[in-house]
């Protein structure tokens, strides 16, 4: 007769170790067909599904190496990434007890703005990036029932800026392939559809809203004997370019955002040198409030176009 541990255990742990074994085994026969069937290995030979590991952080990049390109959608994006973390610190002593996305500029929160404006574009699934009295924030728009939107909100610090906004949010709560991306500091009338059109045509990860800017000083006019010739008040730089902080996304940009920091300084620079953020020129209206000058001029348009 053999002699092993099994001979000394009653018949009844006896016949539950055989049963633990046996479901084992079938437990790992099932790993093995799913492992088959969703991840065969003919996958890896079929460029269009091949995964890189480069980002816009790498240092060096190997020349076959290239981003994923995945399908586009054919409907219209309804997801829109905002962020409202900021301190509004060129907007104090108003945001001393109050974040930026509450002071009111034409009778209403420049938030509101945003989130009405997002409406008419038809996105209704939006994800608020908060930080600095965040709570405040959060009480006031509450679940976005009200302005007949949903609203989800993505908590970052701070210091982590833009990029750690964006990336946290994007990862918690998008799922879209493609959705539009903007800081809620600005008051405008571009047509959503119009720069997504533009993006769709384009191979890239991000495309930037820009318009030309208005200097907020008077320019004089100096010929080279030093005699002013012509004054210019205010004048639209018409060869300038600035970004109005919306964007169009791929989802998979998530993975070139930094883990702190803002994506003007790190992640678009770096990706347009690859040719992966296009632009689009938008000719209409944009008001943008960052200081107490900015505000005051944005209460000045909105009277004129309510006079």
């Amino acid at each position: 007769m053999r002699f092993n541990i099994y001979t000394l255990l009653p018949p009844k742990n006896r016949n539950n170790n055989f049963q633990n074994r046996r479901n084992n085994r079938r437990k790992k026969n099932q790993e093995f067909l799913f492992q088959k069937h969703c991840f065969p290995r003919s996958r890896a030979l079929r460029p269009d599904l091949r995964l890189f590991d480069w980002n816009a952080y790498t240092q060096s990049v190997n020349q076959h190496s290239q981003i994923a390109r995945l399908p586009r959608l054919t409907d219209s994006p309804n997801t829109a990434v905002v962020l409202s973390g900021g301190e509004g610190i060129r907007l104090r002593p108003i945001t001393a007890d109050m974040p930026k996305g509450l002071v009111r500029v034409g009778g209403k929160p420049l938030l509101q703005w945003v989130v009405e404006w997002l409406k008419a574009n038809g996105v209704t699934n939006i994800v608020m990036g908060v930080a600095y009295l965040k709570e405040k924030i959060i009480d006031f728009f509450g679940d976005g029932a009200r302005f007949d939107v949903s609203i989800q909100y993505s908590v970052h610090t701070v210091p982590g800026g833009t990029g750690e906004g964006f990336r946290l949010a994007i990862s918690r709560y998008v799922d879209d392939q493609t959705f539009f991306a903007l800081n809620g500091d600005q008051i405008t009338d571009l047509k959503l559809k119009t720069i997504l059109a533009k993006h769709r045509k384009n191979n890239v990860l991000s495309t930037i809203a820009v318009v030309h800017p208005r200097l907020p000083f008077g320019l004089v006019k100096v010929d080279k004997s030093d005699y002013c010739r012509g004054f210019l008040e205010k004048p639209l730089l018409k060869d300038v370019n600035i970004s109005t902080g919306i964007y169009v996304l791929e989802r998979e940009i998530v993975q070139h955002l930094p883990r702190t920091g803002d994506v003007e300084r790190t992640t678009f620079p770096k990706l347009s040198r690859v040719g992966k953020v296009a632009a689009f020129r938008h000719n209409g209206s944009f008001i943008t409030i960052n200081s107490l000058r900015e505000l005051e001029d944005a209460e000045k348009q909105l009277r004129r176009r309510t006079d």
